[in-house]
């Protein structure tokens, strides 16, 4: 009768016939954990993974707990977390899982770039996570077992038909394995009927290649990395360092994703090394060339990209709660407000000014006539609102109506900022969708490192078309989002 595989043998120095000896076994040194594993990942089933980073100045703030709490509070809104955020990076970034693939989407879509930069991850946790799970496995030996083999005929493996007959008749007892074999599908570590993942594609790094110039020479790989940790966070990318022009290093950069890569090149040209401003080009020399892979400046039908900011005050708010300003509110919306050469004489006569901050002009960009004013004092601001010089402040009720931004008296009983994102962010993501906007970003204190203002307001971005609409669909929402506040403070 053949021999099973791994078979003992009982006597190493005579060996069954048609039998090998197993080659002896050399000891293996135990696998440690050490007590602060690096963060390297671990691949944990049932977890979507997504990694948090560009969290705002307030954010950095705050302690440890705070952080990893308001994180949490704006994650949690797209779905459970089948792992709550750990900070990484010395407090910079935190990795937080979700119990589904569709909701760590969501969290993506509808977060990023808005309050924070969020981007999934490959499947794994820090290790520092497994440790914390499973603090008894602190040394795992790896043994190997002695195997024997039986001499096979070449062209033959271990599990090959013994029987010549039986190999013939393969195709014919096992047709879908033959057909796979014969369509030449690349064979998995898994069982095709199982729940395990499919094994993913090496990615096509040639997707989006740019060019990237105008920092200091002497950087070489590792530096080129370091910056792109801070823009790319979560995204895969090769570098390749060129030679020098002159005093300016250069690197090639190659992207998968193209759409990412739009995104990255953008944010790096935003970015300054020792006092200069970086440089980055695509590889074929025009932004807008679809042989170059690149989505065109303008969607079909777009004559031009506009870009409109509009602050949460510009807009009309019919349905705004009737609610008693908090003790701590300080601002008021002033429109319009008088001409620099008055602005003094008219505030002076409610209280001491602390800010001015006049909104841009829409056409000019330069100061507009209207704006905001921060009161030292609570009650010079209700002053002002009481003889008609201006409204309370509707940004600085949104804002602080967060549990987590740093003061625990509201004029709203629940997060406006929530409720304008929606439930999973799947508010602000519709109205982009129904305005036709390529972007639609909600910023302000604490809701983006980007923010143009720290007052509330929106950034959208596309068509002329659709911005031209997206004004009147912002103050549709923001009617709905005054509803349901009013309906809270009328239950108490």
């Amino acid at each position: 009768p053949p021999l099973a595989r791994n078979a003992p043998v009982a006597s190493p120095a005579a060996p069954a016939p048609g039998l090998v000896p197993a080659r002896p076994v050399r000891p293996v040194r135990p696998l440690l954990v050490p007590s602060n594993p690096p963060s390297a990942p671990v691949s944990v089933p049932g977890r979507h993974w997504v990694n948090v980073s560009g969290l705002s100045k307030p954010w950095m703030n705050m302690d440890a707990t705070a952080r990893v709490a308001q994180i949490t509070e704006n994650l949690e809104h797209f779905g459970s977390l089948s792992s709550s955020p750990t900070l990484t990076k010395e407090g910079t970034e935190a990795l937080a899982a979700f119990s589904t693939e569709q909701e760590a989407l969501q969290a993506v879509e509808g977060l990023n770039g808005c309050v924070f930069k969020i981007a999934l991850c490959k499947p794994g946790a820090p290790a520092a996570f497994a440790a914390r799970q499973f603090p008894q496995i602190r040394a795992t030996p790896l043994i190997r077992k002695p195997q024997v083999r039986p001499v096979l005929p070449a062209g033959q493996g271990v599990d090959a038909p013994r029987d010549p007959a039986v190999a013939r008749a393969a195709p014919s007892l096992y047709p879908r394995d033959s057909q796979a074999a014969a369509a030449g599908e690349a064979s998995s570590p898994y069982p095709r009927d199982g729940q395990a993942p499919a094994v993913r594609p090496t990615a096509n790094l040639n997707a989006g290649v740019a060019v990237l110039g105008g920092f200091p020479a002497r950087w070489g790989k590792p530096d080129v990395n370091a910056l792109l940790r801070n823009v790319a966070s979560g995204q895969s990318y090769a570098i390749e360092v060129l030679p020098a022009n002159g005093s300016a290093g250069q690197a090639r950069l190659r992207f998968p994703d193209i759409v990412a890569a739009r995104g990255i090149v953008k944010d790096l040209r935003e970015q300054k090394v020792a006092g200069r401003s970086l440089q980055v080009t695509w590889e074929q020399g025009d932004d807008d060339a679809d042989a170059n892979g690149q989505v065109p400046a303008t969607e079909p039908g777009e004559r031009e990209r506009v870009t409109l900011l509009v602050h949460i005050d510009e807009l009309d708010m019919p349905q705004r709660p009737t609610a008693e300003p908090a003790p701590s509110d300080r601002e008021v919306w002033v429109d319009p407000l008088p001409d620099d050469a008055d602005l003094g004489d008219f505030l002076s006569a409610f209280g001491e000014v602390e800010e001015v901050y006049r909104v841009p002009d829409a056409h000019s960009g330069g100061p507009g006539e209207r704006g905001y004013v921060r009161f030292r004092e609570h009650a010079a601001a209700k002053a002002c609102v009481e003889v008609g010089g201006g409204a309370w402040s509707e940004s600085e009720r949104v804002l602080t109506s967060q549990p987590t931004y740093g003061t625990d008296q509201s004029a709203y009983p629940d997060s406006a900022v929530s409720q304008i994102l929606g439930k999973r962010g799947e508010g602000i993501v519709e109205l982009r969708k129904t305005c036709g906007l390529r972007k639609l970003y909600l910023r302000g204190d604490g809701l983006g490192e980007d923010s143009a203002s720290m007052r509330v307001h929106f950034v959208a971005e596309g068509g002329e078309e659709a911005v031209s609409k997206t004004k009147t669909e912002l103050e549709k929402m923001l009617a709905k989002v005054h509803e349901e506040i009013q309906e809270q403070l009328r239950s108490g």
